[in-house]
């Protein structure tokens, strides 16, 4: 049975976190989920403690690392029609995060879409900026911007310079 997102998550060295990651994932309110986890060669005890999940974990070598390779090798391994990016240093708060994350998605206009973050921005990092072409936006960034939870249509899930086809959504 198709599972109903597809959760990818890329990580290095993330022992500190990737287990409240997990464990909220594994709280949610929407249990059939696919969690994919593409290591780059942690060095830590990262996979160890994600192997205690349900997670299939994918290892690429850390010299073949970029951020859109290894969200690209995630998806490809996705199953759902729908794919959830998090990064591995976030955790969900709530228990019904996916659901809320993935309702937008029921209306066909959407392709993605984004949640709520709490945290301080980095230095040096430039602000995402929308700009609107026919009846879809499209989100340009840099190509090292980090998304922390970004559900999406896996038909779109396509990162190179990470230029993403999407519509905003607000609740």
């Amino acid at each position: 049975m198709k599972p109903t997102c597809s959760i990818v998550i890329r990580s290095y060295n993330e022992e500190k976190h990737i287990a409240r990651l997990l464990t909220g994932i594994s709280q949610q309110t929407i249990r059939d989920v696919q969690i994919i986890l593409v290591d780059s060669g942690s060095t830590d005890a990262t996979v160890e403690i994600a192997s205690r999940f349900p997670v299939e974990v994918i290892s690429i070598r850390p010299e073949d690392f970029t951020f859109g390779r290894s969200l690209n090798v995630g998806v490809s391994h996705a199953r759902a029609d729908f794919v959830v990016i998090a990064s591995a240093h976030v955790y969900p708060v709530y228990p019904d995060w996916l659901e809320h994350l993935l309702s937008p998605l029921t209306d066909s206009q959407v392709a993605l879409t984004y949640g709520k973050q709490r945290a301080q921005k980095p230095q040096n990092i430039p602000n995402i900026k929308f700009s609107v072409i026919g009846s879809r936006s499209i989100l340009n960034c840099a190509s090292h911007i980090l998304f922390a939870t970004m559900p999406m249509r896996r038909s779109v899930a396509r990162f190179g310079n990470c230029t993403l086809t999407m519509k905003r959504c607000r609740h």
